[in-house]
């Protein structure tokens, strides 16, 4: 049998920088068509943050448990793994039946997240330094320019079909086009990391996640001195505090809580906890404010899919031009204050629209204001 053939590196590069278009596509694309999903599968508008939740808190675990078997196992195999997850989660979004089934498909989706992480490795494993800071900006660049794609050409073939599970095909179709090429030409990392994976660690941390996140969803049903909603969360702070020593006396961790209890980081993973809970939290009620009938509702517009995507193209072009500026401002600003700005622009943005949302065009500019800020606080503080 004659030996695999290495291919070109513009091919493999081609390759991966097709993952993250497709990847970006996946990602931008769903927040649009939150309202459909919710009226085609009954779900109410508050349990809709649940469709990005479900990913959410599955790529959480995705990307320690799927980088470090990466590293054990080799990095195209892994990348691999991932690639067929995501085709499956999509299509089971698409076609499910009923909201359970539609957040298993959203589970699935999970190793999306940690596709980045594994091409970043693939690279730097096989090209020299320069080059490989070159082929990780176009990767990071082809990840925000498909989010900025997913979202009109989703809401487009939306406005055109009038159906949102025919809709979500679409990002399956691109998915599954993906599996079948990352085979012949993708070729194994360069070398293999020793030792094992905390499974111990990822089990506890999973259920910590799951118990929390569900004890803060059931508290809207029965306020937060229920019974269930305080039973989970005291399993949960439990269970993390035995997460966290397990974490402590294991010699080859999933999370290093050491590194992030060090008074010289833990403020910047506190900041990128902030981060997440305000960017990932707003997306589904921008969505479904956006989509309300106001004449049922008393706020909203009543926009469709594409209207929505539209309202936010503005916000996502000024964050990829931004983006781009991140490192020079950071360095004429310093690390800290553009990160303190990039705040500060987020929580102006979020004033300016309690304040003003009478008309869309007042949203705009703030949500220019608030992408700007996404952007900005990506600048890297040195260490």
């Amino acid at each position: 049998m004659a030996p695999e053939r290495p291919a070109s590196v513009g091919t493999v590069v081609g390759l991966l920088v097709l993952f993250e278009l497709t990847s970006g596509f996946l990602q931008g694309g769903i927040t649009p068509l939150l309202p459909e999903i919710g009226h085609e599968l009954g779900i109410p508008d508050a349990e809709l943050t649940w469709v990005i939740s479900a990913q959410l808190l599955a790529a959480a675990m995705s990307v320690p448990v799927l980088g470090r078997l990466g590293d054990l196992y080799g990095r195209r195999r892994v990348l691999r793994v991932a690639l067929v997850c995501v085709p499956a989660g999509t299509l089971l979004t698409a076609l499910a039946p009923s909201m359970p089934v539609l957040f298993a498909g959203r589970v699935l989706l999970g190793p999306l997240a940690a596709l980045l992480p594994l091409e970043i490795a693939l690279v730097r494993d096989r090209l020299p330094v320069d080059l490989a800071r070159s082929v990780i900006a176009r990767l990071v660049g082809a990840l925000t320019l498909g989010t900025l794609l997913g979202g009109v050409v989703m809401g487009a073939v939306h406005e055109v079909t009038g159906d949102v599970r025919t809709t979500l095909l679409v990002p399956a179709v691109l998915a599954t086009a993906c599996v079948p090429v990352s085979f012949p030409v993708i070729q194994e990392s360069a070398r293999a990391a020793g030792g094992r994976l905390d499974w111990p660690g990822a089990v506890l941390l999973s259920l910590t996640m799951v118990l929390l996140l569900s004890g803060v969803s059931a508290a809207k049903g029965g306020g937060w001195l229920s019974g269930t909603v305080l039973g989970q969360l005291l399993v949960a702070l439990l269970l993390g505090g035995v997460w966290v020593l397990v974490e402590r006396r294991t010699t080859e961790p999933l999370v290093d809580v050491r590194a992030l209890a060090d008074r010289r980081v833990a403020p910047f993973f506190g900041g990128a906890v902030a981060f997440g809970v305000v960017y990932f939290g707003s997306l589904s009620p921008d969505a479904t404010f956006l989509a309300a009938d106001p004449d049922r509702t008393g706020y909203g517009f009543g926009l469709s899919a594409l209207e929505i995507s539209l309202v936010a193209l503005p916000a996502a072009a000024t964050a990829v031009v931004t983006s781009s500026l991140t490192a020079r401002i950071a360095g004429r600003l310093g690390y800290v204050p553009a990160l303190v700005l990039a705040f500060a622009l987020i929580g102006a943005s979020f004033l300016v629209t309690a304040v003003l949302h009478a008309q869309v065009w007042q949203l705009v500019p703030a949500k220019c204001s608030r992408d700007s800020g996404w952007s900005w606080r990506s600048a890297r503080c040195p260490l």
